[in-house]
């Protein structure tokens, strides 16, 4: 057997903290390990590496975080045929050396999944038994699949560690944003601290990490009681501003008003700022952190981000009520309401910091009280949504008969597999939507044969259904949905996979109305696997071009428990499989870029669609079944990187920005394959990089 390539890489200090160096040729295309030698461990534990390997024509392949000075004995890592840099950069290390010598060894594919299986073991066995569940003959290739991302993600980073590398702030940075930002500049704010009238334990500890911050001191600290006249009376004794507004039991980071300050100068003095949390418990000991979508209506409907700090100047409580309740979750959603009915929305903004620890003993404001703010936003905007109660809330959107506009679906499809009868009968039976019909577009390169010819005959004995015969030599879906959508006349076109069942009678009428925003231009649905764990959720795009389902294979146990699978929420991207948009927006965007013929003509029709100011809004009511296994494990290969490679490349530089750092997705989460929801390493895109305390 011939030896396996090997080297030592060297890698120069090109940076404070970051290294590169060359991809020896011989390594090219190879699974290897790479591993530190013992002498040159670092002593500190809170040490972390962030690891990409930079590509010959310009692109990166992000591989993941890990913590070195507990891989002593090395981790793997694929190095891609057209790889030409290694590029490290080290957080939390005391004095960087001055160059870092890595061992390489190449191993086969086969040695290198037995290592990733090792270090993953209990993540491998939910993929096998997800994908037994879901369609044996595709274990294969999902556990290829599963392999090839788990060999890309890296270690997780804990969240203490997470914090000691990224979250340290002292008086020495909370001088240098002082300096940075101009401190004169900086507004007055007043702490207003609401509490119920009980324990007094929460309200005073609030009030004294107020007084305890570090750049900037609080005008003032108001306290108000329980009762809407306590609240009014503490607001008129503000003469800041702005208002810092916190409920008992939330600790403000020292450095907290120094950080809403300076944004809030930067940002033209917008209306609301607000920030990211975690909670506390009586020893200090941070967890569980709280990392908060941009400001979007959809999201604030369930008042999940209305928790936290939030900085309201004053003039933006103008006839705010909180729903005739005296607590600060209500304050807070009922001023983003009242701002977004004015279309000021724009004036909120999101910090993502951790400025506020939530204590165990905090004090929530109940369901009631948040849904009274939302029922009467719903109430003056007249939207076509009920108010369910839990923390958060689920608020359901549902279009009436009156408010039903014709719909076209458009389902490309081949007409030649058993399962397409089974499932376009199963939409025109179990749609409870008073105005559709539906286009079966057939792409074909020749005339149909007699099991196209027999479906087709079956689909067209219910006069909703109407079949289009498109000849092409290759199949292209962009064109096909674009020369249907040209033969309809509705109103709202609807993009349907043929291998989807509803799942809920009144998914077509949750998805409509959501149009009844007019800031919404797209809906998708939440579509589920067999089993009814999650297939889609939305989509966040990441680095390398692609994008990836937020929450696929969460059970569906675990979203009844208030997870935000479960939550309507605004997203870059919805899958093509259902997507519900309006015919102008069609129209004015082109359709589908028939560029490309399979993939990424969804995304990119997305990403069009939000640079014209339109949202894209994943529905969580909207339930169907999507029985993708049918074909499962064809489209998760460890070649998926070098696989449209052209396709992925177009689109990442006609959008670069969404794809380095997903405007909906927390800058403090990871962005790599297969764990969107573990701690990114390191954060991305923060508002202040020039004083973000960093390791090293």
């Amino acid at each position: 057997m011939p030896e396996r390539p090997r080297a030592v890489l060297t890698l120069a200090r090109s940076g404070a903290a970051t290294y590169s160096g060359p991809v020896p040729q011989a390594l090219r295309g190879t699974w290897c390990i790479l591993s530190v030698p013992p002498s040159a461990q670092p002593r500190e534990t809170a040490i972390a590496a962030r690891i990409d390997i930079l590509l010959t024509h310009g692109g990166t392949v992000p591989v993941g975080a890990t913590i070195l000075a507990s891989r002593s004995s090395g981790f793997v890592i694929f190095l891609p045929v057209d790889s030409c840099t290694v590029r490290i950069e080290l957080f939390g290390h005391a004095a960087p050396p001055a160059q870092i010598v890595l061992g390489c060894v190449a191993v086969s594919r086969r040695a290198a999944a037995l290592r990733i299986a090792r270090e993953h073991l209990p993540r491998l066995l939910w993929a096998v038994l997800r994908c037994l569940r879901l369609n044996p003959r595709g274990v294969f290739g999902r556990l290829r699949g599963e392999l090839g991302n788990l060999g890309q993600t890296g270690q997780r980073v804990p969240y203490s560690v997470w914090c000691a590398l990224f979250d340290r702030w002292d008086m020495a940075t909370v001088d240098r944003l002082a300096r940075v930002s101009d401190r004169a500049n900086w507004p007055a704010i007043d702490c207003l601290v609401v509490h119920t009238g009980g324990a007094e334990g929460p309200t005073a500890a609030t009030c004294e990490s107020a007084s305890a911050s570090l750049g900037i001191a609080p005008r003032a600290i108001l306290t108000a009681g329980p009762g809407e006249d306590g609240l009014t009376a503490a607001l008129a004794a503000s003469g800041a501003p702005y208002v810092a507004v916190l409920q008992a039991g939330e600790m403000l980071a020292p450095h907290a008003l120094a950080v809403l300050a300076a944004s809030a100068t930067r940002l033209g003095h917008p209306a609301i700022l607000f920030a990211d949390e975690d909670s506390i418990d009586f020893s200090g000991a941070r967890f569980s952190p709280r990392f908060k979508p941009p400001p979007n209506h959809t999201a604030m409907l369930s008042d999940a981000p209305c928790t936290g700090v939030w900085l309201i100047r004053k003039d933006a409580m103008d006839g705010v009520t909180a729903g005739g309740e005296a607590w600060a979750e209500a304050l807070r959603l009922d001023a983003w309401l009242r701002l977004y009915e004015k279309g000021l929305a724009g004036e909120t903004h999101r910090i993502p910091y951790v400025l506020t620890h939530r204590r165990a003993d905090i004090e929530m404001a109940p369901a009631s009280a948040m849904a009274k703010v939302v029922s009467d936003h719903i109430d003056r905007t007249q939207l076509p949504a009920t108010v369910e109660l839990g923390q958060p809330l689920r608020v359901r959107f549902r279009a009436p008969p009156a408010m039903q506009p014709h719909v076209s679906i458009v389902i490309p499809s081949a007409c030649r597999s058993p399962h397409v009868l089974h499932y376009i009968r199963a939409v025109l039976a179990k749609t409870d939507y008073a105005h559709f019909d539906i286009v079966v577009a057939v792409s074909c390169n020749g005339p149909l044969d007699a099991t196209q010819l027999e479906t087709i005959a079956a689909l067209t004995r219910d006069a909703r259904v109407r079949h289009l015969v498109i000849q092409a030599e290759a199949f292209n879906f962009a064109t096909v949905n674009n020369i249907a959508v040209r033969t309809t006349d509705s109103q709202l076109i609807c993009l349907l996979n043929d291998d989807i069942a509803p799942l809920t009678a009144d998914w077509l009428a949750v998805m409509v109305g959501h149009l009844a925003d007019p800031s919404v231009g797209i809906v998708g649905a939440r579509l589920s696997y067999e089993d009814r764990s999650v297939q889609h959720a939305g989509v966040v795009m990441l680095p390398d071009g692609t994008g990836e389902h937020l929450h696929r294979f969460t059970p569906d146990r675990e979203m009844d428990t208030g997870e935000v699978a479960l939550l309507s929420q605004e997203v870059s991207c919805v899958t093509g499989a259902c997507l519900l948009t309006r015919r102008t927006l069609w129209d004015r965007l082109g359709g589908m870029d028939e560029a490309y013929p399979s993939a990424f003509n969804d995304v990119d029709f997305c990403l069009r669609a939000r640079e014209l100011g339109q949202g894209v809004v994943f529905a969580a009511e909207a339930q169907l079944l999507h029985a993708e296994s049918i074909t499962f494990g064809k489209h998760y290969g460890l070649d998926e990187m070098e696989r449209n490679m052209a396709d992925r490349l177009r689109l990442r530089s006609r959008f670069p920005g969404v794809f380095e750092s997903d405007p909906f997705h927390s800058p403090n989460l990871s962005l790599m394959r297969g764990d969107c929801f573990g701690l990114a390493v390191p954060p991305r895109a923060r508002p202040f990089d020039d004083i973000m305390p960093r390791g090293g």
